[in-house]
């Protein structure tokens, strides 16, 4: 005797459309490109190698190449013994750290602070002026074309940083610090994003980390 089940072209419909999600899905994730961080040392040791190399040692080890204290008084842009890498971590490639990768084609963009249009030299003599209380570096120096150099090889092969996950610019916008008020002239500033503020008390307690030898 034959028992017939009512429900038999449906399972095997079900079955059916399971079995081609896997299939879909496989082909998905083929064709999805995984970005890896760019390997400095595999880089060859021609012009533009030997200026990403030196780029990497600038984030890493900022204060002992153009730090206070270095010999070469001229070449003392800085004014503290802070490294780019105490704010951007692992040399700028921590995700959700103030990561460098994608960064150079954001560039140029708007700064509201100075209202202009700046470059990515700009933006990086931002972080001398401010965060390492120093000078800016002339853009035909040897050491701002490495330290850009560094940030564009960092930005090859991913997406803008403003639609990147874990990128500086994917802090908690709608985060808000509570106001700073100033002795003197109790200003504000409410609109200052919580991480950024945190970061930024970060960077000023940290300590200088070493560079590699690679």
């Amino acid at each position: 005797m034959r028992i017939r089940v009512a429900g038999a072209p449906i399972v095997q419909a079900i079955i059916t459309l399971w079995i081609l999600a896997i299939l879909a899905g496989g082909a998905r994730a083929q064709t999805t490109q995984i970005w890896t961080v760019p390997e400095v040392g595999a880089l060859p040791y021609d012009a533009n190698g030997l200026l990403v190399r030196r780029g990497r040692d600038l984030i890493t080890a900022t204060y002992a190449y153009i730090g206070p204290n270095v010999p070469d008084v001229p070449q003392r842009y800085a004014s503290n013994n802070l490294a780019c890498s105490n704010c951007h971590l692992s040399a700028g490639v921590r995700k959700f750290a103030l990561p460098l990768f994608g960064l150079y084609g954001e560039f140029p963009q708007y700064s509201p602070r100075s209202a202009t249009e700046i470059t990515i030299e700009d933006r990086i003599n931002s972080c001398m002026t401010r965060s390492m209380n120093g000078q800016p570096l002339p853009p035909a120096t040897a050491e701002m074309q490495a330290i850009a150099a560094y940030i564009k090889l960092m930005s090859s092969g991913v997406r803008r940083a403003s639609s990147c996950q874990g990128s500086a610019l994917e802090r908690c916008r709608s985060c808000r610090a509570p106001p700073i008020q100033s002795a003197a002239t109790r200003s504000t500033r409410a609109d200052a994003p919580i991480a950024t503020t945190l970061m930024g008390r970060a960077c000023a307690a940290a300590s200088p980390l070493p560079t590699s030898d690679t």
